[in-house]
């Protein structure tokens, strides 16, 4: 990693506009001290003062001449963490100066009150009830004490970017298994136990209420976890880049980012997996920060894993999360019924019942918080001998309960319906009030009058399942809410009954992809509970009929009818269910095989999409919406048509080139990745148009936000924009090094970046906002012309 320098500090003390020191020292002696004069601007009013920063190289014969250049009462001391003679520093300045910090210090004394504020609300959100879950480790063995990504956060920064081995962790588990509940733990403990470390936590509640350009910027995202918690640090804003560099490097924070796979899946045309994962990786190799990041196990597992093969890659550690044991069960009971060893025995045999069924449903957190919840209303049916599915049976029992508790007029299973009809209709777009509520349960006991509904829904505001806020009303845990519309939509496909209504579901539906990868992952489980993976295959097919049935193959949609989305998921994840399916070709021949037509047709492909081999396939009226193939195999007979391609990209693939294409629509995105395979394995020549195209992408990232003047781009993120799909970048962009930028250091460290040089910013804002070639830009142009294409 790169020292942090009291430059960098001194240029972002300055952007906070509250603060002003000169930008060259009054007195020195080079590499050992220096001198600055400084002001705090109040208003009108600006109070002068002085600066004396020593290097960690100083020595004692240097301190002489600094007390000399030292004006008493009136500067500031600050010393260089690493400095050696820190005793002798304060005995001869802390009696007369107006301050004496090391560097973390003195930038952490700018934000302070933020900070306390920030790292209070932290530990007011530490769980109470958590219980630490076991882990495989990237040594392959599993460890649950002590916690490993405690550990992790808790050692020093790196020294050197030899030393950054391991310093981002990745967390892994599928939906409910307790990744949120982890970090917040995590957080909480950081902000409780060290004083001079606080974690960056940052999280969906916060991105959700980001505007997408300010989402498509990991730097934003990742600085906007002070306002996401009620403690904005309002001088930060316009300058994340630098705060996250300085500070980071200052070794002031660390950085826990929960559901990187929902930040992708948020905005997955502007947000690329690999490149977030990169950009990660960039920070902790320049500012030696430990960063951990939680997704879900089959999104890293399609996504990234294969893209993730290459060296520069291997300096990351992988850790999953094993599902909960009995063991840890009973400590969770515990915590939860300290005074009733009674309601602890009831609760475990809760769970050992379920844990008999499907073990890794029981061992999920969300589950265990089910089964307290339960224990705790008093309910205590030693007769249940219903055939739900477990997580079905264990919702039944909370409404069981309820329909005691509350005197509720209507039964256990109304209420599963009531409530599966209501999350049908949130997924369609309505809205989560009382009205919609209303309709759900009438249209399951039409025979309540409107009074009558009204006092139930007085009666359900405190459900174990459902809760009244402000007006609205939401499920209490998301996978719930997940399981009740994955029941109710495999219940469609087994009745036949009321197929207008999945129509309608498939026309209407507002799904997100990270909704969806959840609803596909809870169909295959519940449609495979209990069967053989052949039945439980067969039984899936039969769902993905129905879905196909009573849905269209709209290729004007922008992502496809939402069951033709979902029928692709939940054939992915159905992959998995048979262990002895091994290879590419036969990894494709069961994906084919869940889909009604021949081959596939009528198929709506998103995301990740690995391992198969689709030599000889015939896709038609298929829509590939940012599909990114890795490691598949194709040949002169896959052929695809009558399709419409947006965006994508392929690695590690063989033959993709080989693909036949006929009567293609194409976004500009998938054009040009159509355009850069067929060129790199010359089936097509580069052309001055995709030139004069490659060109404005190669400059447009010199542009500032809104196309409103320019800024800087470092050489390690050069050629990241949509540049990096041509065949031709590393020559475009060496040929606009030459003759359009300017190199320079970001701080005074090795940092290499680039900008506009002044001679060229007329001819490039030309281009940038006119699409004319002229000046500079011109002669660039005339000279790739020239090597590329002439």
């Amino acid at each position: 990693m790169e020292q942090l320098q009291f430059s960098e500090v001194r240029q972002l003390l300055n952007a906070c506009r509250l603060t002003e020191i000169s930008d060259t020292p009054i007195n020195s002696e080079k590499g050992r001290w220096e001198l600055y004069e400084g002001a705090y601007k109040v208003h009108i009013f600006k109070h002068k003062f002085s600066l004396l920063y020593f290097f960690s190289d100083v020595r004692k014969e240097d301190l002489r001449a600094a007390k000399r250049a030292f004006i008493p009462n009136e500067t500031i001391v600050v010393y260089a963490p690493s400095v050696s003679i820190l005793p002798s520093i304060k005995e001869l300045f802390s009696n007369d100066a107006m301050g004496l910090w090391s560097t973390p210090e003195y930038l952490r004394s700018f934000m302070i009150n933020e900070l306390t504020a920030y790292r209070e609300k932290l530990i007011e959100d530490n769980p109470q009830d958590y219980i630490a879950p076991g882990f495989a480790v990237p040594a392959g063995l599993n460890r649950k004490y002590p916690n490993p990504i405690t550990l992790f956060l808790q050692s020093p920064n790196s020294g050197s970017e030899n030393e950054s081995q391991g310093s981002l962790a990745v967390v892994l588990a599928e939906a409910g298994h307790g990744k949120t509940y982890l970090c917040q733990w995590l957080v909480a403990r950081l902000a409780r136990d060290d004083t001079n470390i606080l974690p960056i936590y940052v999280n969906s509640a916060q991105w959700k209420l980001l505007r997408n350009e300010d989402l498509v910027s990991l730097e934003r995202t990742l600085v906007s976890s002070f306002r996401g918690v009620g403690t904005p640090i309002p001088w930060l804003e316009g300058q994340e880049d630098l705060f996250l560099k300085v500070a980071l490097k200052a070794g002031l924070f660390r950085i826990i980012f929960d559901g990187f796979d929902e930040y992708v899946l948020r905005n997955p045309s502007e947000i690329n997996a690999i490149d977030v994962f990169d950009s990660l990786q960039n920070l902790v190799r320049n500012t030696g920060t430990k960063v951990v990041i939680t997704s879900r196990s089959s999104f890293w597992s399609s996504e990234l894993t294969d893209q993730l093969q290459d060296e520069q890659h291997e300096t990351y550690s992988q850790y999953s999360i094993n599902p909960f044991g009995a063991e840890q069960a009973k400590q969770y009971f515990e915590i939860k019924f300290r005074e009733s060893p009674e309601k602890i025995g009831l609760a475990e045999r809760y769970f050992r019942d379920l844990n008999k069924d499907d073990a890794s449903l029981a061992g999920r957190g969300f589950v265990l918080r089910l089964i307290s919840d339960l224990v705790k209303s008093g309910y205590s049916n030693d007769g249940d001998t219903t055939s739900d599915k477990p997580l079905m049976k264990l919702i039944r029992a909370h409404c069981d309960r309820e329909t005691v508790r509350h005197s509720l007029p209507i039964t256990s299973g109304e209420q599963i319906e009531a409530l599966a009809n209501f999350v049908f209709e949130i997924a369609q777009g309505e809205q989560n009030t009382s009205e919609t509520l209303s309709y759900s349960i009438s249209s399951v006991v039409p025979g309540l009058s409107d009074d009558a509904i009204l006092g139930l829904l007085e009666k359900m505001a405190p459900h174990a399942l459902i809760v009244r806020e402000r007006g609205s009303w939401n499920v209490r845990q998301q996978q719930v809410q997940v399981a009740l519309l994955a029941d109710k939509l495999v219940k469609f496909t087994e009745k036949g009954e009321q197929l207008f209504l999945l129509k309608r579901f498939s026309n209407k539906a507002k799904i997100d992809l990270s909704e969806g990868s959840d609803l596909a992952s809870m169909i295959v489980s519940i449609t495979s509970w209990g069967k053989s993976p052949t039945d439980a295959i067969e039984k899936i097919r039969t769902v993905i009929k129905c879905f196909f049935d009573n849905s269209e193959s709209n290729l004007d949609a922008i992502r496809g009818e939402c069951l033709r989305m979902l029928s692709t998921l939940i054939a992915y994840r159905a992959l998995e269910i048979d262990s002895s399916i091994k290879t590419q070709k036969e990894r494709s021949t069961l994906f084919a095989s869940f889909f009604p037509e021949p081959n596939f047709k009528g198929v709506v492909f998103y995301g990740g999409i690995t391992k198969l081999d689709l030599s000889g396939f015939i896709f038609e009226k298929c829509i590939f919406d940012n599909v990114r193939w890795a490691n598949c195999t194709f040949d002169k007979l896959t052929t695809i048509r009558n399709s419409r391609v947006l965006g994508g990209s392929e690695t590690y693939c063989t033959g993709f080139q080989d693909i036949s294409f006929h009567n293609i629509q194409t976004d500009e995105s998938g054009r040009d990745f159509l355009n850069n395979v067929d060129i790199r394995h010359g089936k097509k020549k580069y052309s001055e148009e995709l030139l004069r195209k490659d060109l404005y992408f190669a400059l447009e990232q010199f542009i500032g936000k809104g196309g409103v003047g320019f800024k800087s781009v470092e050489q390690s993120l050069l050629g990241r924009s949509k540049i990096s799909s041509s065949i031709h970048k590393e020559k475009i962009l060496n040929e606009i090094k030459s003759n359009l930028l300017e190199q320079h250091h970001v701080s005074t460290a090795s940092r290499v970046a680039f900008s506009i040089s002044d001679s060229a910013k007329d001819s490039v804002k030309s281009l940038i906002s006119n699409n004319m070639l002229s000046g500079l830009v011109f002669d660039v142009f005339v000279q790739l012309k020239s090597k590329l294409i002439d």
